[in-house]
């Protein structure tokens, strides 16, 4: 008894089309304007690490310009702070724009391993399409582990760095 839909639910990450035999037809029918697809299919809106760029402070005279003083505002308070977890390596005299440790700047990802209890209200996660990149697989929240498990999602973070890039972010209850 065939029914017609006009609305479907995508229940599947878009790093996962593959492994969906009917993705393909769902999309065609999407691109028909016969059915609609919840959540839409926007790439960007998986890419966590883009919330970096609101806070990076390069960045912060761009976005005052283009973006309205209200909107600006609001995205500060909802956006939690986040940096772009890359296994880039600094000179000795230069620092990351990264959380301070101990009440200093970091010069490498490493040395968040140092910081006490109270500083890992962090949560490192992956961006973009992997398969732990949903139901909160990737997610290491530092204040909530042992310093071992902290240590071990840094080093998974900095290794994974060059295919898929993590992102570390204030923990905001």
């Amino acid at each position: 008894d065939p029914q017609q839909v006009d609305v479907i639910y995508r229940f599947w990450e878009l790093f996962d089309m593959a492994n969906v035999p009917i993705a393909a037809s769902l999309l065609q029918a999407r691109r028909e304007t016969q059915v609609s697809l919840t959540p839409p299919m926007r790439p960007f809106q998986e890419e966590k690490l883009s919330l970096a760029l609101l806070h990076h402070p390069i960045l912060e005279d761009f976005w005052k310009e283009n973006l309205p003083k209200a909107s600006y505002r609001a995205l500060q308070r909802v956006v939690p702070q986040t940096w772009v977890m890359d296994s880039v390596e600094l000179p000795p005299n230069a620092v990351l724009d990264a959380p301070y440790i101990n009440g200093k700047p970091i010069h490498a990802w490493q040395q968040l391993a140092l910081a006490g209890k109270k500083e890992r209200n962090l949560i490192i996660k992956i961006s973009g399409y992997h398969e732990t990149a949903w139901g909160a697989r990737s997610v290491t929240l530092g204040s909530d582990c042992s310093r071992e498990e902290w240590e071990q999602a840094i080093g998974q973070a900095i290794t994974m760095a060059e295919n898929s890039l993590h992102i570390l972010q204030t923990y905001e209850k």
